[in-house]
């Protein structure tokens, strides 16, 4: 079925327009296409967690960061603190578990000794704690290994240097290895006992003694 319809045209010179020709079909497109809901502007696809998420579960992802970040400036700052006033990590560790007699080292060296010369090797023993200590005894593996000045005290934040006499036997040859072994008892419950190790070697004409 064809319908015709009139359009009417605006012209400078007023010229009529010519019949346009439409068939039903035509028209029933038209309509609907009028009719139809304008088109909607595609929205932005979130990238991020931060994006998608509502402003209240933006709110507390932005206080758990905050919480985060305080918490790593603490940890810092710890850190900091127990470097300056330890000198170590380790140092600090052992102090904060309640362990506060810390020593320089466990195991020392003399060096080169000949058979019959005696050798003197220090340790120094610093108290971390608030309340002075005591050391009332120590032990050793051989009577060529004898500590200086013990029994002796060592007050809160004073150092103290415990002398070892070490006598090289005569019986060594050159080239022989000399490990001691020294335990120094504490008046401390949670740190009753410190541990020691001497080292050095056995050498000839030459030797030399070293103090550690």
């Amino acid at each position: 079925m064809d319908v015709t319809s009139d359009v009417a045209c605006q012209s400078i010179v007023n010229t009529p327009c010519p019949q346009t020709r439409f068939n039903a079909v035509e028209i029933l497109s038209m309509t609907t296409m009028s009719s139809a809901s304008p088109a909607t502007v595609d929205e932005p696809v979130p990238t991020t967690v931060a994006e998608a998420a509502s402003p209240k579960d933006r709110s507390s992802l932005s206080w758990f960061a905050a919480l985060l970040i305080s918490v790593n400036l603490l940890l810092a700052i710890a850190v900091v603190g127990a470097l300056l006033w330890f000198g170590s990590l380790a140092t600090a560790v052992q102090v904060l578990g309640g362990r506060p007699l810390v020593v320089d080292a466990t195991t020392k060296s003399f060096g080169v000794a000949e058979p019959g010369q005696t050798v003197e090797v220090t340790f120094n023993l610093v108290n971390y704690g608030s309340q002075p200590c005591r050391i009332v005894g120590a032990t050793v593996g051989c009577a060529c290994t004898v500590p200086q000045d013990v029994p002796f005290s060592i007050a809160p934040g004073e150092t103290k240097s415990l002398r070892m006499l070490i006598n090289i036997p005569d019986d060594l040859k050159e080239g022989d290895d000399f490990p001691a072994r020294l335990t120094l008892y504490t008046t401390i419950a949670a740190q009753p006992q410190l541990d020691f190790k001497i080292v050095g070697k056995v050498g000839g004409g030459d030797g030399q003694q070293v103090k550690g």
